[in-house]
């Protein structure tokens, strides 16, 4: 451990910029109940170049709501609303205030912003993800995250400098605690602590660090924004470090574990961070690096976790394989091996839950499928013929679904389909995918003989749910459409073009 350098001896005040007159003004009026919109465009009215940046954001993609082009503050207040307004007021405020290019101690400026600006952009679609009422508490935490690194750069040139030449450029949290006994999130929370930013933000920053360490007493805001950044962060570490395998594991884990999202949702969330971070950039007036590409970026994380060494994944598997056996069988359907009506309602509860407020970039898809005339199967070959009839379209439904999608047995000969990233065309293009393989299948009976059967399916999709509750809805549509489809000679797909309930 490295004696040169204390957290107390940071002379934050002398060594950075003080906290601007706008962002105090802006500060009053967060901690003041009975501040109004027209008190806080009062206050940026007098700055104008950040009232053009409030401007600027009102206009893009990331917050238009369409009905034209904003030309006043006013206006773009009351779009954005109070809440909104004063995180992003705050925000670029601070930001303008710190240096964007070259390096400090070795830092890469534009790195550092980089990853800032990627911070912000997914805590912000993971709040909106999940229904927060903090998403723009979250950008606003999400850029402020690593701030604590600016910060020594800054102030403790001298002693940063050779920690950051010696990790590549950026410091980990276990390598500052190793050389000063504190690491950047603690200068974070000091500095934003001396500015008199809300304690929402210095006290969830400081435990989306040490989140296995989160006290239970810290509940509500805190703990929710807590748990945004701490994925957020986790996902930058997938974009930026060099073992993306490792960092996109740990990624999918807490995803899975504190928001039940599987690894399309994630990679539904990655697809949008190139328009939210470019977009962001050009408001902030932050250059990036060219050519990045985090789709690119996302692909070779998900290659480094395939080639994951064999010893790693066999001493996991042995670990973990009696329970994953006992959770197997709680949600797999016996007779098809496919999942069951729990495992299916789960899954389909996660999905509607993830639609909630949008900002997915696809909708969300489910389809019912029944055996044409199973009946008959049963009454002229017995029970244990229309058994294997199931298995066999169990199995041709198992190799027609996709990785990202669940197929289920819905109950006796229903079987159901949940695709979490589509279109209504390419929903038509899966149920169709299934609806051949199952026509074009042969079970062998008990008895020798060999019979061949249909099916028609039903699908509907949805972008957007005002509640998860509406997933009700969607199941409704699509069984319709399946006896639309019964009705209209079996053997076929009805899908609804409609994407909205």
């Amino acid at each position: 451990m490295t004696a040169a350098l204390r957290l107390e001896d940071l002379s934050l005040g002398q060594n950075l910029p003080t906290l601007p007159a706008v962002a105090l003004h802006v500060l009053r009026l967060v901690q003041d109940p009975d501040a109004t919109i027209q008190d806080l465009t009062t206050v940026l009215g007098r700055d104008p170049a950040l009232a053009a940046k409030i401007l600027q954001m009102s206009n893009s993609p990331l917050f238009s709501r369409g009905g034209g082009a904003i030309t006043s503050l006013e206006r773009a207040a009351a779009m954005l609303g109070f809440r909104a307004v004063k995180v992003i007021a705050l925000g670029f405020s601070l930001q303008r205030e710190m240096p964007t290019q070259g390096e400090r101690a070795g830092l890469d400026l534009t790195e550092f912003w980089h990853r800032s600006l990627v911070n912000a952009v997914i805590s912000r679609l993971l709040a909106r993800n999940i229904g927060s009422r903090l998403v723009e508490e979250a950008f606003l935490a999400g850029l402020l995250a690593d701030l604590g690194k600016l910060v020594l750069a800054q102030s403790a040139t001298e002693a940063y400098g050779p920690l950051v030449s010696a990790s590549g450029g950026w410091p980990t949290i276990p390598q500052e605690r190793e050389a000063f006994g504190f690491d950047s999130s603690d200068v974070t929370v000091a500095l934003l602590a001396s500015w008199g930013l809300p304690e929402l933000f210095s006290e969830s920053l400081h435990h989306a660090i040490r989140f296995q360490d989160l006290p239970n007493e810290i509940t509500g805001e805190s703990r929710e924004l807590t748990g945004i950044v701490r994925l957020a962060l986790r996902t930058v570490r997938v974009l930026f470090d060099e073992d993306k395998g490792a960092a996109m594991e740990e990624l999918s884990e807490d995803a899975r574990t504190f928001y039940g999202f599987d690894a399309a949702h994630v990679s539904a969330l990655m697809e949008q961070v190139d328009l939210g971070v470019a977009e962001t950039a050009a408001v902030m007036d932050l250059k990036l690096p060219p050519g990045v590409s985090y789709q690119n970026i996302l692909e070779a994380a998900r290659l480094q976790m395939a080639t994951v060494g064999l010893d790693v994944a066999v001493s996991l598997r042995n670990e973990q394989e009696r329970a994953e056996e006992f959770r197997a069988r709680a949600s797999t359907d016996v007779l098809t091996g496919l999942a069951n009506r729990a495992a299916f309602d789960d899954f389909l509860s996660q999905q509607a839950h993830a639609r909630v407020r949008g900002g997915l970039a696809k909708s969300l898809g489910v389809a019912i499928i029944d055996i044409d005339f199973f009946k008959q199967v049963n009454d002229t070959h017995g029970h244990p013929a229309g058994d294997a009839v199931l298995r066999t379209v169990g199995a041709v439904i198992a190799r027609a679904t996709r990785t990202n999608e669940l197929a289920a047995r819905y109950g006796g000969e229903e079987f159901a389909l949940i695709a979490p990233a589509v279109d209504p065309a390419e929903m038509r293009i899966a149920c169709e995918r299934i609806r051949l393989a199952i026509s074009s299948a042969e079970t062998t009976l008990p008895d020798g003989k060999v019979v061949k059967v249909t099916a028609s399916a039903g699908a509907a999709c949805v972008q957007v749910l005002k509640d998860p509750a509406e997933r009700s809805v969607l199941l409704e549509r699509a069984d319709q459409l399946l006896y639309t489809a019964k009705r209209g000679g079996r053997n076929r797909v009805e899908v609804d073009l409609r994407q909205a309930l």
